[in-house]
């Protein structure tokens, strides 16, 4: 059966200008339910770097022989290019349209910062020092989100923002609660959000929604903290959404989705279709718009799994997720791969791995696809780190 009309396929809406606000909103488009033709056969290899950030048909990590090392591949890590070796060790990658930012910390005792270089130059940097945090505070992969698009006439682009949100330290003074934005690609930053500076609080995920020009937020931990927030002007003024705390949050055009830490363990989604009809209600709760959809433990038995960062994205209706498996659950733990090849109507599980030694699966979250269609992630099975690899899912329209 011929399937190359419907593997992958997307609706892009046309950009529209909102006074100053440049957005691609949902206009109501819908996609039929999709599923895995098969199910992708994974191969593995030992690590030369560990995959972090993908961009332009370009891998950024740092180097598997020295922690405070950023290399990069051009061709699907076959060769790796080393590049600058950095101030504190790299937690997690991310890039912009104009520059590679690079979260560093050393750990218990320390301060983490971002530090940037030019794109232009690759890993060989130099690399300067734009955000510095609070003492043990960091950030991580679900904490960094990029968006660039609309090149201007001088090849700069309309839109080079960077959300950075604050990780770590839960304990007070000096919890790690600030989210930050660039809007010049990762040169400079404002803080845009401050939470509460309370116990056990700290900022999750973050992301800026295109499809809305609305900037997500989420936080924990527990009962008291955890929440979702949004804002429509760039951190003015944010909207309280959800009593949830997920760590990953992913923009489609249908619907926001959430892959939690909280249970049940899973995914969760904002409908945006109920979000307007909330608003059109009198005495109507937009919180009803967020909603649990597939999850993968429902309650408290077995392993503790969160959802891990970076996600990969393929166009406008297919994402892939990562929920790594942590020990503070009990053995035997579980790591998932979900897919959805619809924008978050219905998911799949297209790879899961039972251990039973702790705080298994992909340590840096999921990329992809590559440029020859493949997916790849770092990969922890009993505490031996492997660079899994497979190709992207073909999708099935019914």
């Amino acid at each position: 059966m011929d399937l190359s009309h419907v593997v992958n396929t997307k609706d892009t809406p046309v950009p529209v200008v909102l006074g100053e606000r440049v957005a691609r909103p949902y206009t109501g488009l819908t996609k039929k339910t999709k599923f895995p033709v098969e199910i992708p056969t994974t191969t593995w290899s030992a690590p030369s770097i560990f995959p972090m950030a993908m961009d332009g048909g370009i891998i950024y990590g740092k180097s598997s022989t020295n922690p405070k090392m950023i290399a990069s591949s051009v061709d699907n890590l076959a060769t790796i290019v080393t590049g600058a070796i950095l101030t504190q060790n790299i937690q997690s990658i991310l890039v912009s349209g104009s520059k590679i930012l690079v979260s560093i910390w050393d750990g218990v005792g320390f301060a983490g910062k971002i530090v940037a270089g030019d794109k232009v130059n690759g890993v060989t940097g130099p690399f300067v020092d734009v955000i510095t945090f609070g003492l043990d505070i960091y950030t991580v992969g679900y904490g960094m989100h990029a968006y660039y698009d609309m090149k201007r006439s001088d090849n700069t682009y309309m839109r080079d923002y960077v959300l950075i949100a604050e990780y770590g330290k839960k304990t007070v003074p000096g919890n790690a609660r600030n989210v930050y934005l660039s809007k010049d690609g990762g040169a400079t930053f404002a803080v845009i959000f401050t939470g509460d500076e309370l116990l056990e609080y700290h900022t999750h995920g973050v992301a800026y929604d295109q499809y809305m020009d609305r900037i997500w937020v989420s936080h924990g931990d527990g009962a008291d903290n955890k929440g979702v927030e949004f804002s429509d002007d760039f951190g003015t003024t944010w909207v309280h959404a959800a009593d949830w705390q997920p760590t990953l949050i992913i923009p489609m055009p249908k619907y926001v989705l959430f892959g939690s830490d909280d249970l049940p363990v899973g995914m969760y989604r904002w409908n945006r279709e109920q979000e307007m009809w909330e608003k059109r209600q009198v005495g109507g709760d937009i919180t009803n718009a967020y909603e649990v959809i597939h999850p993968i433990r429902p309650s408290s038995s077995g392993a503790n799994n969160f959802a891990r960062g970076p996600f990969a994205k393929d166009g406008d209706w297919v994402a892939y997720i990562a929920f790594i498996a942590s020990s503070s659950g009990g053995a035997p733990y579980k790591s998932f791969l979900l897919a959805t090849g619809d924008g978050g109507e219905t998911f799949h599980t297209v790879f899961m791995d039972q251990v039973t030694l702790g705080h298994a699966g992909f340590t840096y979250g999921i990329l992809g696809p590559y440029s020859d269609g493949t997916m790849v992630a770092n990969y922890d099975h009993e505490r031996n780190r492997q660079v899994m690899k497979f190709p992207k899912v073909v999708w099935e329209t019914i």
